[in-house]
């Protein structure tokens, strides 16, 4: 689980419920990063607003609501808690503006899309040449 904050200006931040390595650092947008912190979620959220001087302004989030089967969300004791901490700020859903983002792809993430779809193709065949009878998934 990870939450992301991005302000429209300055450095967003990252919060994550794993530690990090070094290799996961080296690949990582964000220069502030903080590992195994979930827990502290409304209290980094106050902080981080703090700083950007966005107390009193508008924090648009991503899951509050779930949807059919979908399995992420922010809790809502973790919500409950960013509005006691922030009792100025406004909240907004933002779920159907991010699903319609993440919708439009650009030519670099179709051609990955298309790269990924022939190593499928790739390892699905392999996986049937090299498949008899009595195998185990192990073997």
């Amino acid at each position: 689980m990870a939450y992301a904050l991005f302000p429209i200006a300055g450095p967003g931040t990252l919060v994550t419920q794993m530690t990090l390595k070094r290799s996961n650092l080296a690949m990582c947008r964000f220069e502030d990063v903080r590992p195994q912190s979930t827990a502290r979620l409304p209290e980094i959220v106050e902080e981080r607003l703090t700083e950007l001087g966005l107390a009193n302004g508008t924090l648009g989030l991503v899951g509050i609501s779930f949807r059919e089967s979908e399995q992420f969300g922010i809790p809502w004791n973790v919500y409950q808690e960013i509005r006691e901490r922030l009792p100025k700020l406004t909240i907004s859903d933002e779920s159907d503006l991010f699903f319609e983002l993440r919708s439009v792809k650009s030519d670099d993430e179709i051609a990955c899309l298309a790269q990924s779809a022939v190593v499928s193709d790739i390892a699905y065949v392999k996986h049937i040449e090299s498949a008899r009878p009595g195998m185990t998934e192990r073997d």
